[in-house]
């Protein structure tokens, strides 16, 4: 009986350690991926202009972060020449909790709103975009403040966040290079 236990104990780890073997490892560690690499900020007026490189691949937008009157920051608004088409997008992050049916209205200097629905909502927030015609692109660079509307979605109450339009007519310029 004792010889049989051993036989079968040599057995069960011959094929444990054939089996070890056999199952595959986890793949080799690579080297992290660098992130983008700043290559370009200059501020222009209210506006920063920040281009990030990944190779040779460079990629250049506007950007700006107004405040509540409270000095909360709860927009981001950016605008990105899309190199594929040159068409120039207008995109907006929110935080999480807005009312997603009434979108997001902005109007500038007081002229006709202007609506942009929500596409995507991440754990990081929600985005609105829109691509600018030629006529929006014109009357940002004219205007002299934006104003841009959402409901929060708990009160369903309108939050508006005044957005100086300063500095837009050469950062465009520049995203246009």
């Amino acid at each position: 009986m004792r010889k049989l236990f051993l036989l079968m104990l040599i057995f069960l780890s011959f094929s444990f350690n054939t089996w070890a073997e056999d199952t595959p490892k986890a793949p080799p560690k690579t080297k992290k991926t660098p992130d983008l690499e700043t290559v370009d900020k200059v501020q222009f007026g209210d506006w920063s202009y920040q281009c990030k490189q990944k190779g040779k691949v460079k990629r250049c937008v506007l950007v700006q972060n107004p405040k509540l009157k409270n000095g909360q920051q709860i927009l981001t608004l950016i605008i990105t020449k899309a190199p594929e088409t040159g068409k120039i997008w207008l995109i907006a992050h929110t935080p999480l909790g807005v009312y997603l049916p009434t979108g997001l209205v902005f109007s500038i200097d007081g002229g006709v709103k202007q609506s942009i629905p929500f596409r995507i909502c991440t754990p990081q927030g929600c985005e609105a975009n829109v691509v600018m015609s030629k006529g929006l692109v014109q009357d940002i660079k004219t205007g002299i403040q934006m104003k841009v509307g959402f409901k929060d979605g708990r009160k369903y109450q309108e939050i508006v966040i005044d957005v100086s339009l300063l500095g837009l007519t050469n950062a465009i310029a520049k995203l246009n290079k």
